[in-house]
């Protein structure tokens, strides 16, 4: 199962504010992705372990107190895996023998990354500005000979403007002194483990600031994407 706290329209509409908890999220499994209260940084969850990549790049284990407005986890399983020469452009095509367009999945990628490319955006304070906006000041980190781990999911595209359609995956090296949200990576020598197909469940927040959200149809999928690719 696949359990997601909040919409990226929710979030592309500003609302930052932290309505759950991680020992909350912790509650729905050991692996995952999302973002602190203010956008304040990548969150990454491996093993159990909750850590946030600030706006430096460096990564520290949160507490059970810390709060986010948006976050995807699960328990992962693997049930496809291979070792293989990849790159964030090929790597729909290089699991395409196992992955179904029409599901989501988690997925887990380790091993020494010839290249790897992130980002991490600074906390904000009310009144929050737009997420694009907030990306336009965001930290960029391009690393090499990095050893650590991917974490992240596929979703399909049709789920756009809930989540991320496509994949939408973060990094934490294993010194914890490198991560982020990726957009761009290369690995000769990447053991690849997928999830099976995850059914799917959603929990809204009840907070005023989620019911007040004003979400632009018109142009949700179009900015999802434009976030997604920011860096």
């Amino acid at each position: 199962m696949l359990y997601q706290y909040s919409t990226m329209a929710a979030l592309m509409g500003g609302a930052f504010s932290g309505t759950t908890t991680v020992k909350k999220l912790l509650e729905h499994g050991d692996f995952g992705i999302g973002t602190f209260e203010g956008v304040d940084g990548e969150m990454i969850i491996l093993n159990g372990e909750v850590y946030k990549t600030d706006s430096n790049g460096f990564s520290t284990l949160q507490p059970k107190e810390a709060t986010s407005p948006f976050s995807n986890v699960t328990k992962f399983s693997t049930n496809f895996k291979k070792v293989t020469t990849t790159s964030f452009e090929n790597l729909n095509n290089d699991i395409s023998e196992y992955l179904n367009p029409n599901y989501f999945y988690a997925i887990k990628i380790t091993g020494v990354f010839d290249k790897i490319d992130t980002r991490s955006p600074k906390k904000h304070e009310k009144p929050y500005p737009t997420l694009l906006e907030i990306l336009e000041t965001q930290s960029i980190f391009n690393y090499k000979n990095s050893k650590g781990t991917i974490v992240g999911f596929f979703s399909p595209e049709y789920t756009q403007g809930v989540g991320v359609g496509g994949f939408h995956l973060h990094y934490i090296s294993d010194d914890r002194t490198q991560g982020g949200h990726i957009f761009n990576f290369d690995i000769k020598d990447a053991t690849i483990e997928v999830s099976k197909p995850l059914n799917f469940t959603l929990e809204l927040p009840q907070s005023e600031e989620y019911k007040d959200v004003n979400i632009n149809l018109k142009t949700l999928h179009k900015e999802v994407h434009e976030a997604e690719s920011s860096r």
